[in-house]
């Protein structure tokens, strides 16, 4: 599919979306420049949740988060960025989900944010 706005190829993507205040468990399509796009039907077929930063599924490109880096863990001082791209390949991690974040950070998922 091509984004809506900019007609490059966007690529799906299967995350929480934040949506009505609640948080959503759905697929999308996603655009590096503009964000997901949420079809009508993706939408009837998505599933509340609470969302788990150990868990993969619920990590997406374009989510608003706060990491843990390396160098920052043993102090636990957070840094906030938004996901470019999930680096953890298992689809649980008891201390987080590692990402790459658009600021070209890496770091564990601490907390999704809104």
């Amino acid at each position: 599919m091509a984004c809506r706005v900019c007609g490059k190829k966007t690529r799906k993507t299967y995350g929480v979306h934040y949506i009505e205040d609640r948080w959503l468990l759905l697929e999308a399509d996603y655009c590096n420049l503009h964000g997901s796009f949420i079809s009508a039907e993706a939408l009837q077929n998505a599933i509340e949740v609470t969302p788990d930063p150990t868990k993969r599924e619920h990590i997406r490109p374009g989510l608003h988060v706060n990491v843990y880096l390396k160098e920052h863990q043993a102090i636990q001082q957070p840094t906030e960025g938004f996901v470019s791209s999930v680096l953890t390949k298992s689809f649980v991690h008891s201390r987080g989900i590692k990402v790459l974040l658009s600021s070209g950070k890496v770091g564990r998922i601490q907390e999704i944010l809104k």
